[in-house]
C-alpha cells in the first residue's frame, strides 16, 4: 500500500482508525484531512471531539483546519475540485463542492464550535457540567503548572512547620530523605509526590502497617532490622571454618594478616563498620566479588581455605543484598510518610481555595464515569459526541485513556451503535508515535497505545463496525539518501 494510500484508509470517515505513525509521515496532516473529510459527510461541527496532549497542538491543528476550509470558500471549482478529489479519492460534484464551500462558516457558527481541545480541558468542561455527579464545587478553577508548583510549594512549608513543631516521627523522615536528597532534590520530590497521589493513596488504603509491608515487599521478613541481619551473617560463619581460615591468613602476608583481623572483629563485633570493613573483603566498591581473596602461599598452606573463604564471601554477598533492601525499604517509608503529610496538606489549601490541578481533572473525570450514575452521564454525552479523535496517543497516560475508553464504549454497544438518523458510522481515531513519547510525563506509558487499540478494536468488530490498522511510515520532511 503506498503512503497516499494509507493516508486515505486512515482519513476514511466510514471506518474507525489506529495509525501508528513514524516521524515526518504527516501525522497532523491525517488528522486535519480526517476532519475534514467527516464534515464533508455531514458530521457536524460540534459532534467531533478531537483530544490533543498540548494546547499549542490543539491550536496548530484548529490553525491548519481553518486555513484549509477558508481555502475552500475561494478557490475556483477545478482547483477544488481536483483538491477533494486528492483528499476523497473520488470524483466531486456539485453538491460536494457546494458543501465544502459552506464549511467554513458552518465551523464558525456552530453553537458548541469544532472542539479540539487538550483531553483536561475537555474534563474540565465535563466536571463543570457534572459538578454534583462528580463532587466538586461547581465554580471551581482550574491551576495552572506555575500556580501548581506554588501550592506544592505553600504545602511542602506548612509540612516542615508541622515537624519542626509537633511531629517528631515526620521530622526524622524529613531530616533521613535530606540527608540523601539535598535540599534541590527534596523540592523535586514533592512535587514528583503530587503527580502519583493516586498510588500513594492506593498505597495506604491497603497496607495495613508501612514498615511490614514495605520490608515485605523487598523480600525480608516484617522484624527484620540490621541487627537481625548482621546476627544472621555472623551465624552462618561456621567457627570451625572461621577458625580455620583466620588461622591460615594469619601465616600469610601483611595483607591476609589484615583481612583475618577484619573477619575475627566482625564476628565478635556485629556492627555497621566492622561490616563495611568484612564487605570490603570479599567484595569491590562496585558490589563485585574480588578474584583474590588471599595470597599463593596461604593457598598453599591450606588449600582448603579457598572454598572456606567463597563460602564466607557467599555470606557477605547475601548479607549486603539483605541491609541495601533493608535501606530501599526504609527510605521508601520515610519517603511515603513525608508524601502522605504533604498530600494532606496539598489537598487542603486545595479545598480552601476552591482549585483543582491538571491531575484532579482526570481523577475527578475518572471517576465520574465509574460512578453509579455513569450511564446517565454517557447517554448525555452520547448525545452530543459522534467523533472521537486523539493526537499525540504515545503520551496519554492509562487513566486519560479510561475516560476515551468509556466515551467511546457507546459508540459500540446498543442504541449508541444503532442511532438514527445516521449520516455517518460513528468512529474512533487515534494516531500516535510510541517512539517519540516522553516517556513517564503526566503518566504517560507508551504500551497503553496498543493496549487501548487492542480494546477498542474487539469492541468495533463486536458491533460490525470497520475498524483499521495504518501504519505510516513514510517521511515526508526529508530527502531519501538522509533517510538511508
Amino acid at each position: 500500500m503506498s503512503a497516499f494510500q494509507e493516508q486515505q484508509l486512515a482519513t476514511d470517515p466510514w471506518t474507525s482508525a489506529w495509525v501508528s505513525a513514524n516521524a515526518g509521515s504527516g501525522k497532523t496532516h491525517v488528522l486535519v484531512d480526517r476532519i475534514a473529510r467527516l464534515l464533508l459527510d455531514g458530521s457536524a461541527p460540534d459532534r467531533l471531539l478531537c483530544l490533543t496532549f498540548t494546547r499549542a497542538a490543539a491550536a496548530e491543528m484548529s490553525t491548519r483546519l481553518f486555513g484549509r476550509l477558508g481555502t475552500w470558500t475561494l478557490i475556483p471549482d477545478d482547483e477544488l475540485a481536483a483538491e477533494l478529489e486528492r483528499l476523497t479519492g473520488s470524483d466531486a460534484d456539485e453538491l460536494l463542492l457546494e458543501r465544502a464551500r459552506r464549511l467554513f462558516a458552518e465551523a464558525l457558527e456552530s453553537p458548541g464550535g469544532l472542539r479540539i481541545q487538550t483531553i483536561h480541558a475537555f474534563c474540565e468542561r465535563l466536571l463543570k457540567r457534572f459538578p454534583l455527579e462528580a463532587g466538586v464545587v461547581p465554580q471551581f478553577s482550574v491551576l495552572d503548572e506555575r500556580a501548581t508548583e506554588e501550592l506544592i510549594d505553600e504545602a511542602k512549608d506548612i509540612v516542615l512547620r508541622e515537624a519542626a513543631s509537633k511531629d517528631a516521627a515526620l521530622a526524622d523522615a524529613i531530616a533521613a530523605l535530606t540527608a540523601y536528597a539535598g535540599e534541590e532534590r527534596f523540592d523535586l520530590l514533592m512535587r514528583g509526590i503530587a503527580g502519583e497521589r493516586a498510588w500513594v493513596e492506593a498505597f495506604f488504603a491497603q497496607a495495613p502497617s508501612l514498615e511490614a509491608t514495605l520490608k515485605r515487599s523487598v523480600g525480608l521478613d516484617a522484624a527484620a532490622d540490621e541487627r537481625s541481619i548482621l546476627d544472621d551473617a555472623t551465624a552462618a560463619l561456621d567457627p570451625n571454618a572461621l577458625a580455620r581460615v583466620v588461622s591460615a591468613l594469619a601465616r600469610g602476608s601483611a595483607s591476609d594478616q589484615k583481612r583475618a583481623e577484619v573477619i575475627r572483629r566482625f564476628a565478635l563485633e556485629r556492627n555497621r563498620e566492622r561490616f563495611a570493613r568484612f564487605l570490603d573483603v570479599f567484595l569491590t566498591q562496585e558490589g563485585e566479588r574480588r578474584s583474590r581473596l588471599a595470597t599463593k602461599s596461604v593457598l598453599e598452606a591450606d588449600p582448603a581455605a579457598a572454598g572456606l573463604l567463597e563460602r564466607f564471601g557467599d555470606v557477605a554477598e547475601q548479607a549486603r543484598g539483605r541491609m541495601n533492601a533493608l535501606f530501599v525499604a526504609e527510605t521508601s517509608g520515610f519517603l511515603l510518610t513525608v508524601a502522605r503529610a504533604m498530600l494532606k496538606a496539598y489537598e487542603h489549601l486545595k479545598s480552601q481555595r476552591a482549585v483543582l490541578d491538571y491531575d484532579d481533572l482526570i481523577a475527578h473525570a475518572v471517576g465520574l464515569f465509574s460512578s453509579p450514575g455513569a450511564s446517565w452521564i454517557l447517554y448525555k454525552l452520547d448525545g452530543g459526541v459522534d467523533h472521537i479523535l486523539v493526537d499525540e496517543a504515545q503520551d496519554t497516560s492509562p487513566r486519560q485513556w479510561e475516560i476515551i475508553k468509556a466515551i467511546a464504549e457507546e459508540f459500540f454497544a446498543g442504541k449508541g451503535a444503532e442511532r438514527e438518523p445516521r449520516v455517518v458510522q460513528r468512529t474512533v481515531f487515534s494516531v500516535g508515535d510510541t517512539k517519540q513519547s516522553i516517556m513517564s510525563f503526566q503518566g504517560a506509558r507508551p504500551a497503553s497505545f496498543a493496549e487501548t487499540r487492542l480494546i477498542i478494536e474487539q469492541q468495533a468488530f463486536g458491533a460490525k463496525v470497520d475498524f483499521a490498522r495504518v501504519p505510516l511510515v513514510s517521511s515526508f520532511r526529508t530527502a531519501p539518501r538522509i533517510l538511508q
